[in-house]
């Protein structure tokens, strides 16, 4: 399961002049940490050609919120053969304890009502939630973070 607490992914500014790498580099990164705190990340941290971030549920931010499920992760630029490439890590792992615990307390519920499900049937029903409450948040995340990453690219200004 460690590919879905942590993804990985990347995209290629291809067409730079070998003079424009290093300033587009700075500029990305810079813009990268503001967008980041735009979507209110917390501990923000610039170390040469990368962001650290953390993200989380545990912050006073929309349920809709880009990093809601994202944990903490960074955004690195480096030069490549054909001019930078962006990179990123996220976490999941918050995700991950969150869904367990409320899967959790839905079967300690289930439980104490003296229910007539069978072991079965609550094993089902506990991947079933698990499922539903961690895959789909995974999965809006994934598919978000790489927007919030073009929204940068679009924005960065050399």
């Amino acid at each position: 399961m460690p590919f879905l607490l942590e993804q990985r992914g990347e995209y290629e500014w291809k067409n730079l002049r070998a003079l424009d790498v290093d300033e587009f580099k700075l500029c990305f990164i810079s813009q990268a940490a503001v967008e980041l705190k735009a979507v209110k990340a917390t501990h923000i941290e610039v170390i040469d050609n990368k962001v650290l971030f953390k993200g989380g549920v545990f912050r006073f931010v929309a349920n809709w919120n880009v990093l809601i499920w994202i944990d903490r992760g960074h955004i690195e630029a480096v030069p490549s053969a054909d001019g930078l490439l962006i990179r990123y890590i996220l976490s999941f792992r918050q995700l991950l304890l969150v869904s367990l615990a409320g899967i959790a307390a839905m079967l300690a519920v289930f439980i104490s009502k003296n229910s007539s499900f069978t072991i079965v049937e609550l094993l089902a029903l506990s991947v079933a939630g698990w499922l539903l409450i961690f895959g789909l948040n995974w999965l809006i995340a994934v598919v978000r973070f790489p927007l919030l990453i073009e929204r940068i690219l679009k924005a960065t200004r050399i």
